[in-house]
């Protein structure tokens, strides 16, 4: 009866060890490099020992001889057992995390609390506490844990991997040269958009403040092309050498450093502005609107080069990547020649200035001696004409007598 007694003493005794094994609450947590020491509610320090699975008081782990744990911050899983991400997971984001164009991993040691999402994938190694929004794949780690609900095309989770939320399988369109959605897109093509409007915009503005220099210009291109082309792959290959002769010298500092970077931008913006002008003059003779100004032909190239691009983005956004990457690369190549073809017409016409003319030369000697011209030569025996007929001989009056003086005067008396 003693030892029934006895018996019955120490089975009590260990239960109510057991039960404060699993009852207590730990108020504090202290991950190290080496260790996790938990604190209880009574103050009392606990050690996690991953032998065992479990967290030991650190009085009996110091006083055992087993040797210590290896166990480092990036070794969650000794001996097949995972350190629960409350223990591990030390490192704590508050706030949304949104990545559209790029891949989110939630690090092993990492407590996300807030939203996450991405155009791409979402890795979850650690912990998030909240809602995971993926366009593509969410791949929840053997040591990762979602306490929120999945919204993604589809849902990677490896054996220990928890997901305390439902999944909402959605399909979304895929931009293949971003790699996310469509309606992710509206950044870029909100920018496209105002590319366009700003090329625009310069065009008409370089036109009204050169127009003269410029139609020097697109004579030059329209004159020879290819001649321009090779111009301008010359002044391409031309601007770091100039550049660097310019900075060996003290004279020519300032002007690679003020003056040299200026003409160079002068120098592509006029070349960009004459080429939009020529090809929209091609653009508007195909579609028969002859006679138009020149502010209309540059709305009209603008908007041609651009076009290549709008329909290459709209090509990808639909699901037809491989010809819209065509389309981007075509483009490219398009921008390329153009703009070549523009800065060898800019550089041969000198700008657009007007041409130099030839100066007259003024001696400023004596005048040579002019001799008068001979007396014209008069032949007597040349006549000019009829002669005159003689004039009448009037008749003669009676009261003076005869004309030859036969008469007599009479006398006023």
């Amino acid at each position: 009866m003693r030892h029934a007694f006895y018996i019955l003493v120490i089975i009590l005794a260990a239960a109510t060890a057991a039960q404060d094994q699993q009852t207590r609450t730990f108020v504090k947590i202290l991950h190290t490099t080496n260790e996790t020491i938990a604190v209880d509610s009574a103050g009392r320090e606990w050690i996690y020992d991953a032998a065992q699975a479990r967290f030991v008081p650190i009085d009996e782990a110091r006083d055992s001889t087993a040797e210590p744990s290896d166990q480092t911050n990036d070794d969650y899983d000794v001996d097949g057992v995972i350190l629960p991400p409350e223990i591990r997971c030390t490192n704590i984001h508050k706030g949304d995390i949104v990545e559209l164009f790029s891949e989110v991993t939630v690090d092993v040691d990492e407590r996300v609390e807030g939203l996450v999402v991405s155009g791409r994938d979402v890795t979850v190694l650690g912990l998030v506490v909240g809602d995971v929004v993926s366009y593509r794949t969410v791949h929840i780690a053997r040591t990762g844990e979602i306490r929120g609900d999945v919204v993604a095309e589809d849902l990677e989770r490896e054996r220990g991997g928890r997901l305390l939320g439902e999944w909402h399988r959605v399909s979304f369109p895929q931009a293949v040269g971003f790699g996310a959605p469509i309606v992710s897109r509206s950044l870029p093509d909100a920018l496209a958009v105002f590319l366009i409007a700003f090329q625009v915009f310069l065009c008409l503005i370089v036109i009204a403040i050169v127009p003269k220099q410029l139609q020097r210009i697109i004579t030059k291109i329209e004159s020879g092309a290819v001649k321009a082309f090779f111009w301008g792959l010359l002044g391409w290959f031309s601007v770091l050498p100039i550049f660097a002769l310019l900075l060996i010298t003290i004279v020519g500092i300032p002007i690679a450093v003020l003056i040299y970077p200026l003409v160079f931008v002068a120098a592509v913006i006029l070349a960009y502005v004459s080429v939009s002008v020529f090809i929209g003059s091609i653009v508007s003779k195909l579609f028969g609107w002859h006679d138009r100004s020149i502010y209309i032909r540059g709305i009209v190239g603008v908007v041609a080069l651009a076009a290549v691009r709008l329909l290459a983005d709209i090509l990808t956004t639909i699901g037809l990547g491989a010809l819209g990457a065509i389309l981007g690369v075509l483009y490219i190549i398009v921008m390329a020649v153009a703009l070549t073809v523009g800065f060898g017409a800019v550089l041969s016409a000198r700008f657009g200035m007007e041409p130099k003319r030839a100066r007259l030369t003024v001696h400023m000697g004596p005048a040579p001696a002019v001799k008068p011209p001979p007396p014209p030569q008069v032949n007597p025996s040349q006549t000019f004409g009829p002669e005159p007929p003689p004039l009448p001989i009037p008749p003669p009056r009676p009261d003076l007598g005869d004309a030859t003086g036969g008469g007599e005067i009479p006398s006023n008396k």
